[in-house]
């Protein structure tokens, strides 16, 4: 399967990942250092595992490897060495940015078997054991039906980012990027595809960003950096801008000052003409196109 996956689009999903990402790491192991290196590695590691953990293991697996450790139990450097061996892929893989929680699947076993140190220790102290089988099952079917229920809010973000790609497709031609949510549009090409299923190279285009499928090679997605407003336009004029694209993404606090302006204060910029706004089609996933007027923008900036 991961071979056919890889013949059609290019990629298996999992492992192209962090292929993918050995290029980053090439560009800017001279800049960042194997320091940094290791750090992001370290941040993102604990970050993803945390939410790996949730919402069965967020407990009680904390208080699992303390009660192992305290009480020296013999086992537990076997235990630690399968942690530090299973977790050197997703060590890695989170290194280069490849946020998957299936690289921590080999870890999940591990898990259980630290988990059983204090479940084991409550059991042996409580008299009504029943009754505690009774309350942690209950527990843990609540917290479960409580994550599924922010996933299911998650997914309906995500269907509707995948929803207003469409929109973007057909109102712009060359926009800044606007990652994760951006990632849709390739979709769109996919969908218009009569025969299927085609090569990769049959299919990506770098000058269409509806069947662009490498956003670093896309002509049509322009990197976004940490100037202003106004150097960003004039930086990428000649390269053919003609929209901006603002959202309330839940990367919103990483979106770069320029960007999160416009979508608060979209009036301060007159040469910026509102074409689409998500809010008012009832989507709940708040996203707003605008169309730079270079008239305008020349006639303020100039004058």
């Amino acid at each position: 399967m991961s071979v056919l996956r890889t013949e059609v689009t290019g990629y298996d999903s999992l492992t192209s990942k962090i292929s993918n990402s050995q290029n980053e790491i090439e560009r800017g192991s001279s800049s960042i250092g194997i320091y940094n290196w290791i750090s992001e590695g370290i941040v993102n590691f604990v970050k993803m595992l945390g939410w790996a953990a949730i919402p069965s293991f967020v407990l009680i697996l904390p208080i699992g490897f303390f009660l192992m450790w305290k009480n020296r139990e013999p086992t537990k450097i076997s235990i630690t060495a399968l942690i530090v061996i299973f977790a050197i892929p997703a060590f890695y893989g989170y290194s280069v940015k490849a946020f998957d929680t299936r690289y921590l699947f080999l870890l999940y076993p591990i898990f259980c078997i630290v988990s059983l140190y204090p479940i084991k220790k409550i059991y042996d102290r409580v008299s009504k054991k029943d009754l505690l089988l009774i309350l942690s099952t209950s527990c843990i079917v609540l917290a479960s039906i409580g994550f599924f229920e922010y996933q299911n809010e998650e997914s309906q973000r995500e269907f509707e980012a995948y929803q207003l790609s469409f929109i973007v497709a057909e109102k712009t031609k060359i926009i800044n990027q606007y990652i994760p949510e951006s990632g849709y549009l390739p979709i769109v090409g996919l969908t218009e595809i009569e025969e299927f299923p085609i090569l990769r190279n049959q299919f990506n285009d770098s000058n269409d960003i509806s069947k662009c499928l490498d956003p670093r090679k896309c002509n049509g997605l322009i990197p976004i950096t940490n100037v202003s407003l106004e150097e960003f336009i004039k930086n990428n004029k000649e390269s053919g801008l003609t929209h901006i694209i603002v959202d309330d993404s839940e990367h919103f606090l990483y979106r770069v000052q320029f960007l999160k302006n416009v979508f608060e204060n979209e009036n301060e910029f007159p040469y910026l003409i509102k074409e689409f706004d998500s809010q008012e089609e009832g989507f709940t996933y708040h996203m707003k196109i605008f169309r730079i007027d270079y008239d305008i923008f020349e006639n303020v900036y100039d004058s």
